[in-house]
C-alpha cells in the first residue's frame, strides 16, 4: 500500500475513481479512507495500491503512540520501470523516505519489508 495526500492523480493515471472504505477501531472510532488499484495488483503482484486517509493524522494507525515502529525498506521483485511508472515516479527512488531494493525472482512481487524498530531492524 503506498500512502498518498491526494488520491485525484492517481485516479486520473488509472482512468477512474477510487472507491471509499472504512472500519471502526475498538474505541469506537471510523477510520475512513479512499483506495484505488487493488484491480491492479491483483493482475499484477509487483503492483501497490494507493490509500488516501479521510482521519486526520493523529488518528491513522501509525501514529498510535504505542509503537515507534517504522518502514525502512522493501525488496520487490519485478520491472523497475513499470512499477515506477504505475507509482507515477522515478525508478531509482519510487517512494518517499523507503529505501527500495529491487531483486531477481521468478515471481513479481513484494519479497521483504525492514521495519525499523526500537529494538533494532526487524526483516519480514
Amino acid at each position: 500500500v503506498v500512502s498518498v495526500d491526494d488520491i485525484a492523480p492517481v485516479e486520473g493515471r488509472l482512468g477512474r475513481t477510487s472507491a471509499e472504505g472504512h472500519r471502526v477501531r475498538p474505541d469506537g472510532f471510523d477510520l475512513r479512507w479512499k483506495q484505488i488499484g487493488l484491480l491492479e495488483l491483483l493482475d499484477d503482484p509487483q503492483l501497490p495500491y494507493f490509500l488516501q486517509w479521510l482521519v486526520p493524522n493523529e488518528e491513522r494507525p501509525s501514529a498510535d503512540p504505542r509503537t515507534s515502529t517504522t518502514i525502512h525498506g522493501v525488496s520487490i521483485a519485478g520491472d523497475a520501470a513499470s512499477i515506477a511508472e504505475f507509482l507515477g515516479e522515478p525508478a531509482d527512488h519510487p517512494l518517499d523516505q523507503i529505501d527500495v531494493t529491487w531483486v531477481e525472482d521468478e515471481e513479481p512481487g513484494l519479497i521483504s519489508v525492514e521495519f525499523a524498530t526500537a529494538r533494532g531492524p526487524v526483516t519480514i
